[in-house]
């Protein structure tokens, strides 16, 4: 689907922004370059930075060494031949360390088919991370103590 949005529109749909600032998830729109048009109170809370200072310094700004050489690498080339990226494992730079998030994001071009904005969503995934390194943990357990069993049953003589 292609979504045309002219520069020129762009400050007329962010200025209704307000409604998404209580939402339970992060929601941000930014131009390809990394500039912020606008990010709701929830990411800003997540990261423990004023709006203003994710505005000013981007959203490239926002995440991690590593999620920003995915981003550059992967997640843009990706936007730009699908139009949209859904559940993309990222961490956002917060002032109490990194936050594991998944990020749904869109782009919209204008007529000469640029890409003039990106708008995202961003869920956190703290928990279901420690969730997924606690079955990993138990997964190698159970690995080891079935490598354990069988080297006792191959110890053991077959008795006919």
């Amino acid at each position: 689907m292609n979504r045309i949005l002219e520069e020129s529109q762009i400050p007329a749909l962010v200025s209704n922004f307000g409604f998404y600032d209580e939402l339970p998830c992060g929601v941000i729109a930014f131009n390809p370059d990394g500039k912020v048009y606008c990010a709701n109170k929830t990411l800003s809370n997540w990261v423990g930075r004023e709006l203003s200072d994710i505005s000013a310094k981007g959203f490239k700004s926002l995440i991690s060494k590593p999620s920003l050489l995915y981003y550059n690498l992967m997640l843009e080339p990706m936007l730009n031949l699908n139009q949209e990226v859904s559940e993309i494992n990222l961490q956002l730079t917060g002032k109490e360390g990194n936050i594991d998030v998944l990020l749904n994001g869109i782009i919209y071009r204008n007529c000469e088919n640029k890409v003039v904005m990106v708008q995202a969503t961003l869920q956190r995934i703290t928990n279901r991370k420690k969730y997924e390194v606690e079955l990993l943990m138990e997964r190698r357990r159970a690995e080891e103590q079935r490598l354990k069993l069988e080297f006792v049953l191959n110890l053991v003589p077959i008795q006919i």
